[in-house]
């Protein structure tokens, strides 16, 4: 990846939106991982198009298989994933499966959008590659920002679009036209400083250590049927109760005292995982943190007996 194809966005969001706008236009059919991030699917709604779900495993992510049989004709226009713990379920894709689906998806000329947003909040050793580590024809359209791990409030992202360039150029043309300059100075002269990875490092261990706080939280208050996967990454924890249990009524509960969580719907076009629950690490583990985690298991127990 060279700098000189990167296109400066107002974060990541901006990005996807380009590059859908490029590739897409209102009807088409799109791919994309099956629990997805809420905002994906509220641009994906609002660009007119239409969604094909994908099966996606906790700890692997998207099912292969299903994508290769989603993409055997010529229906889906993109594919859209988040390979380095993808929102909400926090999944790592093996590098074996980022290179299958990479030379799958340009064999048979669909475009690959990928948003790795969150590959710097890895907890081990090493940052997982992307799957445009894999691309040998410039089908994957890299999308990711600073906006998480350092300066919210600037927005600046970048995406490098491949061979998709020029479409992306136009789009970014007729959007925004540019990213101001001077957040863009901003953050150069702090990555330019040396700063960065000793921020990354302090930044990783806070969230490691924040995410350890909400696993043992769990352990200790929740019913021992609720399903989790401690995540390698990222902030998200997918939760999934028995069926039957309303992740939107408790949602109702806990925002009532100012606890907040993501019910399932939220998380699919067709409004599923009723029973599945987002919570974020992203806030400090304090001992008011844990009193709303407990506070929140008993507002589950409650609707455990209530059944």
């Amino acid at each position: 990846m060279h700098p000189e194809q990167l296109i400066v966005t107002q974060g990541t969001i901006e990005a996807l939106n380009l590059a859908l706008r490029a590739l897409t236009r209102p009807g088409d059919v799109v791919a994309v991982e099956s629990p997805a991030y809420f905002s994906l699917l509220f641009t994906l709604k609002v660009l007119g198009l239409r969604v094909v779900e994908i099966p996606t495993d906790p700890v692997s992510g998207i099912s292969v298989d299903a994508l290769e049989l989603a993409t055997r004709d010529s229906a889906i226009k993109a594919v859209i994933l988040v390979p380095n713990f993808s929102n909400p379920l926090g999944a790592l894709m093996p590098d074996a499966a980022k290179e299958k689906v990479a030379d799958m998806l340009a064999e048979r000329g669909i475009p690959l959008i990928e948003d790795d947003v969150y590959g710097e909040f890895y907890y081990g050793r090493q940052r997982p590659r992307p799957i445009k580590a894999f691309d040998r024809s410039g089908n994957v359209l890299y999308c990711a920002s600073l906006t998480k791990d350092v300066a919210p409030g600037l927005r600046i992202g970048w995406i490098d679009p491949g061979r998709y360039r020029n479409q992306v150029e136009v789009q970014k043309y007729l959007s925004t036209h540019s990213t101001p300059t001077l957040n863009q100075a901003v953050l150069a002269r702090f990555l330019e400083s040396g700063a960065y990875p000793r921020h990354m490092r302090r930044l990783r261990r806070a969230i490691a250590s924040q995410m350890q706080g909400l696993l043992q939280g769990l352990t200790q208050h929740f019913p021992a049927d609720v399903q989790y996967t401690a995540p390698q990454g990222g902030f998200a924890l997918w939760l999934v109760f028995p069926q039957g249990f309303d992740s939107l009524v408790l949602h109702q509960q806990a925002r009532q005292e100012g606890i907040g969580l993501a019910p399932g719907p939220l998380f699919s076009p067709r409004g599923g995982y009723r029973h599945c629950v987002r919570l974020s690490c992203a806030a400090a583990w304090t001992p008011e943190q844990h009193a709303r985690l407990l506070r929140l298991s008993q507002l589950v127990w409650q609707q455990y007996r209530s059944d």
